[in-house]
């Protein structure tokens, strides 16, 4: 009976690791992420998967260089 139970246990957190897994913050896809800084001061930084995280530096980018400046933090 013990096994039993030891092996629901095992199950039930293998489950909810599958959901604790990191996740990105604007697809929602899970597996590896890259880390994003929206802003460095104050300092805010959220979980990206690399295709959107290429996506935002690359829309950042073309922004910045329209406006010929570094981009402030509300245009982020």
């Amino acid at each position: 009976m013990e096994d039993g139970v030891e092996m629901l246990h095992q199950l039930h957190f293998s489950f909810l690791d599958a959901f604790n897994t990191p996740s990105c913050n604007k697809c929602g896809v899970h597996g590896r992420v890259e880390r994003h800084h929206v802003t460095y001061q104050p300092e805010y930084i959220i979980a990206l998967c690399r295709y959107c995280h290429k996506s935002i530096t690359r829309l950042n980018t073309i922004v910045a260089r329209r406006h010929r400046r570094k981009l402030t933090n509300t245009a982020r």
